[in-house]
């Protein structure tokens, strides 16, 4: 969406819905950052058995690496550590999705896995209304 994502802006992106505040972490995979083709990985949503949209790694920057790099140096600036241990998100892969009334999600990593939630809809006790990403 954007052709030099890193000069958006915040309010942008915020305005954009391009930075969650929450995120589903699923299991640990093994997976060498470093050298691992991560531009080329490709990625799919699926909402309750319907494939929702796809993307790949390079839709973060080019390379989520680019965004970690951006992120660091980012933060850095204003004199904020990142800790080991922590997790960081380096942005989208595919368009940001409506949730709407979904129950089932499902995020597909071509070479390490999947991850799956369910959500309460509002008859549940709960409301989920927002964007997947």
């Amino acid at each position: 969406r954007y052709e030099l994502f890193a000069q958006a802006g915040a309010p942008q992106l915020i305005a954009d819905n391009a930075c969650a505040n929450l995120f589903v972490l699923g299991p640990k995979v093994e997976c060498d950052w470093r050298s691992d083709d991560l531009a080329n990985q490709n990625i799919s949503l699926w909402l309750d058995g319907v494939l929702a949209t796809e993307g790949n790694g390079s839709d973060a920057l080019g390379d989520p690496r680019n965004a970690l790099a951006w992120l660091v140096n980012h933060v850095s600036q204003r004199r904020i550590d990142l800790l080991a241990g922590q997790f960081v998100t380096t942005g989208v892969c595919g368009d940001p999705t409506a949730v709407g009334s979904v129950t089932h999600v499902q995020v597909e990593a071509e070479s390490y896995g999947r991850v799956e939630i369910n959500l309460l809809n509002s008859e549940q006790g709960s409301s989920h209304q927002g964007m997947m990403s």
